[in-house]
């Protein structure tokens, strides 16, 4: 139904969830294969949609505790987001700084942490604001700052009482 050539960024979004679904299920080869196969069909390097795709492809090298191909496909995602895509920058930031969670690299991740969320906060983009938030929260405490970790819980519950607020609102005034 849908007209790849026409509709190319839908398409891969739509074979992106093909992929994750196979990630999902643990099948990462398969989910790479798909990923990769839709990296071929770019033919524009500075294409923002690389940046979605190797992140993507980043995150399933980190499942696959294979650190080095992660860091190398966040690291070009990265570059293109940060030249075509600033935007969406703020989640390969936050997923590079997972690996460099999971790497036991906290200060690298703090510092990425908290580039990443502050873009989320002016995208006003809830789910990387908690995310990022959350491990923000993790990388304080492998750092033992107590004090950073009560400050960005304070932070996020305020943006959350926010938006509760404005649902709340919202609902009311739908009565």
């Amino acid at each position: 139904m849908l007209d790849k050539e026409k509709d190319f960024e839908y398409y891969v979004y739509i074979k992106s969830i093909e992929a994750n679904c196979y990630r999902d299920m643990k099948e990462y080869d398969k989910a790479l294969e798909i990923f990769r196969g839709l990296v071929e069909e770019i033919n524009d390097n500075n294409n923002p949609l690389l940046g979605f795709l190797y992140t993507n492809i980043g995150e399933i090298y980190m499942e696959k505790n294979d650190f080095e191909k992660s860091m190398e496909y966040l690291n070009e995602a990265e570059k293109i987001r940060r030249k075509e895509d600033k935007n969406l920058l703020s989640h390969t930031l936050i997923e590079k700084a997972n690996l460099y969670i999971k790497m036991g690299l906290y200060k690298e991740a703090r510092s990425l942490l908290e580039e990443g969320i502050e873009i989320s906060y002016r995208n006003k983009d809830m789910e990387y604001i908690v995310k990022g938030s959350y491990l923000l929260a993790e990388v304080y405490k492998k750092l033992g700052n107590k004090q950073a970790i009560i400050e960005t819980y304070k932070r996020l519950a305020n943006i959350l009482q926010k938006k509760i607020k404005n649902i709340l609102h919202f609902y009311f005034l739908m009565l």
